[in-house]
């Protein structure tokens, strides 16, 4: 009847939000129970890594300087799953829904999450398996270029094992 009716930008919802208190959609909400879940992915994302040859081995600025460097990187892996391209939407491993265009310049910049469905369509091409995801996680964490490292020589050869197995 009125045509398509597409998200507010981030800016406008935003001053919705600190000038009136309206939170449109409830994302307020959602953000606030992301923030609840975060300590729990972190927390899986941290064993994921301590799993990994050598990573226990590292001094812990190292250990943290690779989480926080490569972590982008991998849950862009881990999520590619949840893509839908038939449907346009993306379902989170907390099982929230977003449509492309919902998320776009609201959630993240429209460029980021176009971005991000190209490496979607591309890894879902790929059919990993679950091991090969573990596998390719592990490779992504263990990246020596993403950041300053201490012992970037151990974080290197690991990697280099890891891509041989």
């Amino acid at each position: 009847m009125f045509g398509s009716m597409s998200g507010v930008s981030k800016d406008e919802y935003h001053n919705l939000l600190k000038n009136y208190d309206i939170d449109l959609d409830d994302q307020w909400k959602v953000f606030k129970d992301f923030a609840l879940n975060l300590e729990s992915v972190i927390g899986r994302y941290c064993r994921f890594a301590k799993q990994l040859p050598n990573f226990a081995k590292l001094s812990l600025n190292d250990q943290v300087s690779l989480l926080k460097h490569t972590h982008c990187d991998f849950f862009i892996l881990m999520l590619h799953k949840g893509y839908k391209p038939e449907y346009n939407i993306f379902l989170e491993l907390n099982g929230l829904i977003y449509h492309v265009e919902e998320a776009s310049d609201r959630l993240l910049s429209r460029n980021s999450v176009s971005l991000m469905v190209q490496m979607f369509d591309r890894l879902q091409k790929l059919n990993l398996t679950d091991g090969e995801t573990a596998l390719v996680g592990a490779i992504i964490t263990m990246s020596s270029d993403q950041c300053e490292l201490e012992n970037s020589t151990l974080v290197e050869s690991t990697q280099l094992d890891l891509c041989n197995y």
